[in-house]
């Protein structure tokens, strides 16, 4: 099981410091028991590359960590249009003149 403790600790790293406990008991928790259901249909324990394919299908650490992440954005979405209507606009007096020269 020290590849899962690894994979748990590299989530852990990038989620936001006043959640991580919380959110890594619960992957934890749902990694045990995929682990544990795969056990019972095979009837044996598994080998760590079975774990490996298990934690693959999970996603890599940043991605997962990603999902219990908050939304950050640069411009929010009530912005966005106003956003998108200046740079249009800026792009169009910028490049206008340059092609009538």
């Amino acid at each position: 099981m020290d590849l899962v403790e690894r994979y748990l600790h590299a989530i852990k790293f990038w989620l936001p410091k006043s959640k991580h406990d919380d959110i890594i008991a619960e992957i934890s928790e749902d990694l045990r028991s995929q682990i544990e259901d795969e056990e019972a249909q095979l009837g044996r324990a598994l080998s760590e590359a079975e774990v490996g394919a298990i934690l693959k299908r999970l996603g890599r650490p940043l991605v997962v960590a990603g999902r219990y992440s908050p939304q950050l954005y640069v411009i929010g979405p009530t912005l966005f249009p106003l956003y998108r209507f200046v740079l249009v606009t800026a792009i169009v007096c910028y490049c206008a003149p340059g092609l009538l020269v």
